[in-house]
């Protein structure tokens, strides 16, 4: 415990001082981005207007003039009647990314973010259940072996879509009341806690966890709009959507655990090496989905972080946490270094 505390100030710290020296050098790549931003605007527009009246053939590359030298320029989104936002990204060096919103630029990690969130446009309202059809509907693929997966996931899908709150999904009044109904028994169905009676000789939890659900739902139906999206929605259904996810890896975690521990048994393997293998591998599993997402949105260094400090953390944490338990209680944990154990 002591040695993950040690790593965790020094990482800290570390990116103090780093940001701390590149104050000076953010400070004046904003005011040279804001600078630059509305000659590249203008060349942009010119060469966009360019391609769509049809002077410039499909295989002519851009136009490359003294705007174009340092800067590589991507319109990430033009949309007629909506917002149009402009994505500048300067290969040489990360500072000078930025992205222009409303008049506003933004830099850094908030231009990456703002870069990914454009790729993703919310189509318009037809109304509370043609829009519940559309985000219940399977996947709309091109290819026929793409159509065939979509089919045979759907089912499966269509459950973690009732059970886990997507913040990227437009928002919905009458999904959030499903949510708020199927989300607690679900979850406590996920981490094997329905049966879990806190009162001796009392029901389970599952007789308790309707009466927060009735709470969530008297406060959507009092407190949010139909149309008009709520000002935390972003929020609360990001943490709701990891905490459901988190219940769902831990799940079908368990399964997997289960049904390699019947392997092993039928097939006489030592548990060591179907532990150093299979078991290890699913371990990793919610790791490297959550952080290819994160590398994805724009935040790589985040996500190398936790490529590091998840499995380090597994160690010190995993380890250290019980075994102090064990001490304070005055106990004795006994440790085989036998044969496989002593490998590992």
């Amino acid at each position: 415990l002591g040695i993950y505390a040690v790593y965790v100030v020094i990482v800290i710290f570390t990116e103090y001082f780093k940001k701390k020296r590149k104050v000076t050098t953010a400070d004046i790549s904003k005011r040279n981005s804001v600078i630059r931003v509305d000659h590249a605007i203008h060349e942009i527009v010119k060469e966009t207007a360019r391609v769509v009246n049809g002077t410039a053939r499909a295989d002519e590359p851009p136009r490359r003039d003294s705007t174009f030298k340092r800067l590589s320029i991507a319109v990430a989104s033009v949309v007629m009647g909506h917002d149009n936002e402009i994505f500048v990204e300067d290969p040489e060096n990360d500072v000078d990314d930025f992205v222009v919103l409303h008049n506003t630029v933004y830099h850094g990690e908030h231009a990456r973010s703002r870069a990914a969130t454009l790729r993703h446009s919310i189509p318009p309202s037809h109304g509370i259940f043609s829009d519940l059809l559309h985000f219940f509907a399977p996947e709309k693929v091109t290819s026929t072996f793409g159509k065939i997966k979509a089919y045979i996931f759907w089912p499966i899908v269509t459950i973690f879509k009732l059970t886990i709150p997507k913040s990227d999904a437009r928002w919905s009044k009458p999904l959030a009341i499903i949510h708020a109904v199927l989300g607690p028994q679900c979850l406590l169905f996920t981490t094997h806690l329905s049966l879990f009676a806190p009162i001796a000789g009392g029901p389970g939890l599952y007789a308790y966890v309707p009466i927060i659900s009735l709470a969530i739902i008297v406060f959507i139906l009092c407190v949010t709009s139909v149309n008009e999206e709520p000002r935390f929605y972003e929020v609360t259904y990001s943490l709701a959507g990891f905490i459901m996810s988190i219940g769902w890896i831990y799940c079908i975690s368990t399964e997997v655990v289960e049904v390699v521990e019947m392997l092993g048994v039928v097939s006489g393997i030592d548990q060591a090496v179907l532990g150093l293998t299979i078991i290890a591998w699913a371990n990793e599993v919610g790791d490297l989905v959550a952080d290819t997402s994160v590398a994805r949105q724009g935040f790589p260094r985040m996500a190398m972080a936790a490529a590091i400090g998840g499995p380090l953390f597994n160690q010190l944490i995993g380890f250290g946490l019980p075994f102090t338990i064990a001490k304070l209680k005055g106990d004795t944990v006994p440790i085989s270094l036998s044969g496989v154990n002593v490998i590992m």
